[in-house]
Parts: C-alpha cells; sequence; structure tokens
C-alpha cells in the first residue's frame, strides 16, 4: 500500500475518527490545526513508537495496542505527524493492511 500525502485538513472525510501517529512536535501542531479548521473531526488520541500514557490530557497509545484500537473503531484514520513517515507506514503494514492511512509530514512542512 502506498503513503498517500495529504495537503489539506479539509481532504478527510467529514466527522471521521483520527489517531495521530506521532506525539512529538508534529503531532502537537496537527492536533492544534484539527481543532482550529476541524473541530468535525474526533480525536481519538496519539500513538507513539516509543511512548504511552497521557500528555495534557490527552491518551497516546503505544503501536502494540493499535489492533486493538482498530478492531473497536473500524472508521479510524490514522495520520502520520513524523520525519519518519516511510519508516512507519511500513511497520504498520506489517501489523495489519491498513486502508484509512495518510501521512501528513507534507502538509507540515508547508505550515511550520
Amino acid at each position: 500500500m502506498e503513503i498517500i500525502p495529504l495537503y489539506s485538513l479539509g481532504k478527510l472525510p467529514k466527522d471521521c475518527s483520527v489517531l495521530i501517529y506521532g506525539a512529538g512536535g508534529r503531532g502537537d501542531r496537527l492536533l492544534t490545526l484539527i481543532r482550529k479548521f476541524r473541530s468535525d473531526l474526533q480525536f481519538s488520541g496519539f500513538i507513539d513508537t516509543y511512548k504511552s500514557g497521557i500528555k495534557d490530557g490527552i491518551q497516546i497509545f503505544n503501536v502494540q495496542s493499535l489492533d486493538k484500537l482498530l478492531n473497536a473503531n473500524k472508521n479510524i484514520i490514522i495520520i502520520i505527524a513524523s520525519n519518519f513517515a516511510h519508516q512507519i507506514y511500513c511497520e504498520l503494514s506489517k501489523l495489519r493492511p491498513l486502508r484509512n492511512f495518510r501521512d501528513l509530514l507534507s502538509f507540515l512542512s508547508l505550515t511550520g
């Protein structure tokens, strides 16, 4: 499966659930943009390879819990906000075939 670059939050389906892969600075910036421009999206939390727990009241899920999250909500869209988008995508696709997958790296690079 190919990474699909996403250059605008407007391209995301209305009222979908979103998980952001990357609980660092890029993930924080993406969440700020989602809250500002797409309040219709349901933010379900962050996913991260190395972090888990709570950050500013937001759940950070370890990548190991991804399968459980996807089973609970089949309509989740995962957006990767990381410099390592391609590597993360490759690792995620080994765990489970992903259909609802976006790479917002290019979009974030354009916005700051």
